[in-house]
């Protein structure tokens, strides 16, 4: 991998971590005026503005070949849409510290669904070190979500 591909995967993980960061930090902000489905709407027609945008500048084959068969888009779309809604009601009242932890419990399922469905990941799963540092960070985020920690 050259020089120019590491700042460009650099920038783009940066750019993905600070997005997903400030997430319940908008929610929390703007819950006093919007109501959480209003609040889902015009996040996400916002980032589908975005990122119609760069796929038309950048990757203009694939996106037109998309926008004609766009049968294997829909249903991944349709889940996401239900999945940001009840993320947005279910972050919309808590703190965004509390909503960001809360999130982060979906390790676990990343975890369980990986074992069963990657061979490749079992070995690192099964990992003690591994298993040790995934219960650590659970006891930390039940530490931290605890009314007396």
């Amino acid at each position: 991998m050259d020089n120019r591909s590491r700042v460009t995967a650099a920038g783009t993980l940066i750019a993905a971590v600070v997005s997903w960061a400030l997430a319940p930090v908008f929610i929390r902000f703007l819950s006093g005026a919007y109501d959480p489905y209003s609040q889902a709407f015009v996040r996400y027609v916002s980032g589908a503005v975005c990122l119609t945008a760069v796929s038309w500048i950048g990757f203009r084959g694939e996106f037109v070949r998309l926008l004609r068969h766009p049968g294997m888009l829909l249903g991944i779309a349709c889940l996401n849409t239900f999945q940001q809604c009840t993320w947005t009601m279910g972050t919309y009242d808590a703190t965004a510290t509390m909503a960001q932890l809360i999130t982060k419990l979906n390790v676990v399922l990343v975890i369980v669904l990986s074992f069963f469905l990657f061979r490749e990941e079992r070995g690192i799963i099964r990992n003690p070190a591994y298993l040790g540092g995934t219960a650590l960070s659970l006891v930390g985020v039940t530490a931290v979500l605890a009314k007396e920690p």
